[in-house]
């Protein structure tokens, strides 16, 4: 009889275990594109909006991940890979930048 309640338990223990993914799982609310991105780095005060947004994406990534990627890195560091990879692709979005940036630096 023990054994019979156990295996249910290990059986969905393993399967909860076997369903987690590496990839996050979150949604962006009006996401803005990299062109947008690109265009507003001339401006210092949206230059200034944009990295810390990007900062924030960092912040909440690591504490869901218990990571502490860009520790030590400046900030600017950080915009300036992002921008790289906008002005390298301008059809994507800033979040996309901002997960490349953040698994690069992993």
């Amino acid at each position: 009889m023990k054994m019979s309640v156990s295996i249910p338990i290990l059986l969905a223990v393993a399967c909860n275990l076997a369903s987690s993914s590496a990839a996050p799982a979150y949604t962006v609310k009006f996401s803005v594109g990299c062109e947008a991105v690109l265009r507003e780095d001339a401006n210092e005060h949206y230059r200034e909006y944009n990295k810390w947004w990007l900062m924030g994406y960092f912040t909440g990534r690591n504490y869901a991940d218990d990571a502490e990627v860009g520790n030590g890195a400046d900030d600017d560091q950080i915009y300036a890979i992002a921008l790289r990879y906008c002005h390298d692709d301008p059809s994507k979005d800033w979040d996309d930048a901002a997960l490349h940036t953040y698994d690069r630096m992993r």
